[in-house]
C-alpha cells in the first residue's frame, strides 16, 4: 500500500485552497459505493500520498475513509480507524482479491475482514454482501443479535453459489434458502429503505421491516 509522493508544481492553484474546500474536493472523488469486482480508482485512495498537505486534510476528513475497501487488512483497518464515527459503506464480495482462498486461522481472509466491518454494524449506512454459502451462513451469525443498525439505509445479501449447481449431497445437507431470525440487526433498522435478498429469506413480520419498508 505504498505510493511515492507526487510533486505538485510550485504555486499550483489547488495548493491555495483552504482546508474546508480541499476536503470537499476530496469527498467528491470518493465513489458512493464500490461493487466488486470493479477496481477502485487509484486517484481516490491514493490522494493522501500526494503530499503532506493532502495527507493532513485527508486525515482531518473522516468521511473520506467511509467507503470501505477489502483489498487487504491493513488498508481496511486504516479506513475503519480514520473514518471515526461517520456512517460506513461496505460492499463485500468474497470472489475478489483471492479473499476466499487466503486464510486467517480457520477462516478465509475475506470473512475475517467482513467480521471486522460487521463489528461496526451500528455505523453501517450501505451494506452489500455477496458470498459463498459458507460466507453467508457465517455472516448471519454476526448480523443476528442485540446490536441495532439504526443508520442502515440499503442492504443487499446474496449467495453467488447457484443451488442447482450444487451436488445432490450438498443439497441434502444445506438449506435452499438461508433463513434469518427476527433479531437480524437487532430487529431495529428505522432508516432501511432498500432490502435485496438472494437465496436468503426473512419473515414479513420481522420487526426490522415493520417501521421502514
Amino acid at each position: 500500500m505504498s505510493m511515492g509522493p507526487i510533486e505538485l508544481s510550485a504555486g499550483s492553484p489547488i495548493e491555495s485552497l483552504p482546508d474546508e474546500l480541499l476536503s470537499l474536493v476530496f469527498l467528491n472523488a470518493v465513489p458512493p459505493a464500490i461493487y466488486a469486482p470493479n477496481t477502485p480508482s487509484k486517484e481516490w485512495w491514493g490522494i493522501p500520498w500526494v503530499n503532506h498537505s493532502f495527507r493532513r486534510v485527508a486525515l482531518q476528513t473522516p468521511r473520506f475513509w467511509t467507503t470501505l475497501l477489502f483489498m487487504g487488512e491493513e488498508l481496511l483497518d486504516v479506513m475503519l480507524l480514520r473514518s471515526g464515527a461517520a456512517p460506513l459503506t461496505a460492499c463485500f464480495d468474497d470472489r475478489c482479491y483471492g479473499l476466499s482462498v487466503r486464510r486467517v486461522g480457520d477462516v478465509s481472509l475475506g470473512f475475517a475482514m467482513l467480521a471486522k466491518v460487521l463489528s461496526h454494524v451500528s455505523r453501517l449506512e450501505t451494506l452489500s454482501i455477496s458470498g459463498s454459502r459458507e460466507t453467508i451462513q457465517r455472516s448471519r451469525q454476526l448480523l443476528e443479535g442485540p446490536t441495532s443498525a439504526r443508520m442502515l439505509y440499503r442492504c443487499s445479501i446474496q449467495c453467488h453459489e447457484n443451488w442447482e449447481a450444487l451436488s445432490p449431497e450438498m443439497q441434502d445437507n444445506l438449506p435452499r434458502a438461508i433463513a434469518y431470525s427476527d433479531d437480524l440487526f437487532g430487529g431495529e433498522t428505522p432508516r432501511l429503505r432498500s432490502l435485496h435478498l438472494v437465496d436468503s429469506q426473512i419473515s414479513w413480520t420481522s420487526p426490522m421491516l415493520c417501521p421502514s419498508i
